[in-house]
């Protein structure tokens, strides 16, 4: 296992040397509407979908850009609160702590097309009632409204996918995006 990290190490160190790229840490905030989708009979009973609001913090602190591809990951936290009330059966608020990865794509300075994976681990309000993991998957078009050469400033629409295993929870809102740009080799 060590050998393999170290490879992976030498591997991006080479690169990273032989093509200019930026060192962008960034912070994306969002907020919107979840929907619960059960997958388990018993939850399935009391309705079929739940929508709850959601707020949600990625801070990508190992974030490159090199020509027209953003990569990296970091550090995810989110909130879904408790669903709306279906007969006598109420989703309860959850906090969501993990990490993520992804990668972007600028078509153009002012539009950007992401794809971002997360694994995150739930602890249902009261903290320390129950725990869970989810698989998140998420597709992020973006509008840049700033770029300079200290960063940029933008808005994003992330639709997100949370795998759990008692259901489907499908997100989307409205997000801002706050990115700082440190140059290596001259790159942009």
């Amino acid at each position: 296992m060590k050998r393999i990290v170290v490879c992976l190490v030498l591997v991006f160190c080479i690169s990273a040397g032989l093509f200019a790229f930026s060192w962008s840490p960034s912070t994306d905030i969002a907020g919107g509407l979840a929907f619960f989708l059960p997958t388990v009979e018993e939850l399935k009973g009391n309705g079929t979908l739940r929508t709850s609001a959601f707020g949600a913090l990625d801070l990508n602190l190992v974030r490159f850009s090199a020509g027209r591809f953003d990569f990296g990951g970091g550090f995810c936290a989110a909130y879904v609160s408790k669903s709306n009330v279906h007969g006598h059966n109420i989703m309860k608020a959850y906090y969501q702590l993990g990490g993520g990865l992804g990668f972007s794509y600028r078509f153009s300075k002012v539009f950007n097309l992401g794809l971002f994976s997360r694994l995150m681990v739930a602890t249902l309000r009261p903290v320390g009632v129950d725990q869970f993991a989810a698989i998140e998957a998420e597709l992020q078009p973006s509008f840049t409204i700033v770029d300079n050469s200290r960063g940029n400033v933008g808005v994003f629409i992330p639709v997100t996918a949370a795998f759990r295993k008692d259901g489907v929870t499908f997100r989307s809102g409205l997000g801002v995006h706050l990115a700082l740009d440190v140059q290596i080799g001259g790159a942009r």
